[in-house]
């Protein structure tokens, strides 16, 4: 019987990582979203 380690190693690192970026991109997402809003909002008090 052949060694499926490797596959089961390799999958479970996958899915390792597609479960880390589902849980941290809206962290990211929402610092540069801020970042925007405070950009935009700068622009719009220099603008008065």
């Amino acid at each position: 019987m052949p060694s499926y380690s490797v596959f089961v190693i390799s999958a479970y690192l996958v899915g390792t990582v597609v479960l880390l970026w589902v849980a941290l991109a809206p962290v990211f997402n929402k610092r540069t979203l801020l970042r925007q809003l405070k950009t935009r909002q700068a622009r719009m008090e220099r603008s008065k």
